[in-house]
């Protein structure tokens, strides 16, 4: 685990995009790419108030955010993502998270199995 996976989110207005406030967080460029590498076309935006970076392709589709002890990152409407790695705990109805604690090992491929599932996988009110 490097040190840039932990973030201290500073105040900012609702929703930023990074491309017009890339200093909202040191070190976004090491974190973008553990998300951005399995989807290079993500637009990446920060949320002051609900303290994460969320990521759309086009559609939301997960999110990274700093807490205490550990950072989470989390994908949205996962309740039907397939988890053979068994990385996901659960967080309300449709949101799972991976741990992501200091001096843990990152299980890299299996994160990115779940990256690149969870973009092509469309929220049940979106499917035709």
């Amino acid at each position: 685990m490097t040190k840039g996976m932990y973030i201290q989110l500073a105040p900012m207005p609702r929703r930023t995009s990074w491309r017009t406030r890339s200093s909202f967080c040191p070190g976004r460029a090491k974190r973008s790419r553990f998300v951005l590498k399995e989807a290079p076309d993500a637009s990446e935006a920060g949320y002051a108030g609900w303290r994460l970076i969320g990521y759309r392709s086009p559609h939301y589709f997960c999110f990274v955010a700093p807490q205490p002890d550990h950072v989470r990152l989390g994908f949205e409407h996962s309740k039907a993502l397939p988890d053979p790695d068994r990385l996901l705990e659960p967080m309300g109805k449709q949101v799972r998270f991976v741990r992501l604690a200091p001096g843990g090992t990152i299980p890299l491929r299996g994160i990115q199995r779940l990256i690149r599932t969870a973009r092509r996988t469309l929220p049940e009110r979106r499917k035709a």
